[in-house]
């Protein structure tokens, strides 16, 4: 049984919930409610309305956007606004209930079709977005640099520049990464689901965690 549970009232009659659930169940539950996964700016909407020390900052929770990750890219991996796993919670949750090596995991989720197909019909810089300025395996923005971000204008929209300039007055956060993960173990396309972390480690955002556990799923509704 998973219990669902009120996290913060924000403005405009509206609150966040969430639920800690398998990643199929917890979409199940939203889409029941009929409601979406939380976005990127909707969390940092949220948290900026709320102390810096509240729940929302003090944890972090899967959102709607996704990466897709090319061992032998002919692109870089690649940011969707929503991800792929979306589209297929409960395959993409399965196939990392079945991992015995969990070294391995990486391998889990394969994309079903080409870099190409994905990329039909969507729009640049709208649906989309190359992460293309790695150093190492993440990428790297400067809080005070949000707002001419293109990476922060994508996640946060007209909110990058408050959200970089709250992270840093109130969170004392200078850079937040975006962790690529790293290709080494994986032989094919693959999907991830992000994760945006809790301040305390630097509001990162990040794929590669296991889907069958029971991680924070949020939410937006209304009173």
């Amino acid at each position: 049984m998973y219990h669902i549970r009120k996290e913060a009232d924000l403005k405009n009659n509206r609150r966040v919930l969430y639920v800690e659930a398998p990643f199929d169940k917890a979409l199940k539950i939203i889409k029941l409610r009929g409601s979406n996964i939380i976005t990127a700016k909707q969390l940092a909407d949220a948290r900026m309305q709320c102390d810096v020390s509240h729940s929302l900052s003090a944890n972090g929770a899967y959102i709607s956007e996704g990466i897709i990750v090319d061992p032998y890219p002919k692109h870089p991996n690649i940011l969707l606004r929503e991800s792929l796993i979306l589209n297929n919670p409960h395959n993409a949750t399965e196939s990392h209930r079945k991992i015995r090596n969990y070294n391995y995991y990486h391998e889990s989720y394969v994309v079903p079709s080409t870099i190409e197909s994905v990329l039909n019909g969507l729009i640049e810089d709208k649906d989309y977005i190359f992460l293309d300025d790695r150093i190492g395996d993440h990428v790297i923005s400067y809080t005070e640099f949000f707002e001419h971000s293109k990476l922060m204008n994508f996640l946060f929209g007209k909110s990058a520049k408050a959200y970089g300039i709250w992270l840093k007055e109130e969170g004392k956060i200078s850079k937040v990464n975006i962790y690529n993960i790293t290709c080494a173990r994986r032989s094919e396309i693959t999907a991830d689901q992000l994760w945006f972390n809790r301040l305390t480690e630097n509001s990162f955002f990040g794929g590669g965690r296991y889907l069958n556990h029971s991680n924070r799923v949020r939410w937006i509704d209304t009173k």
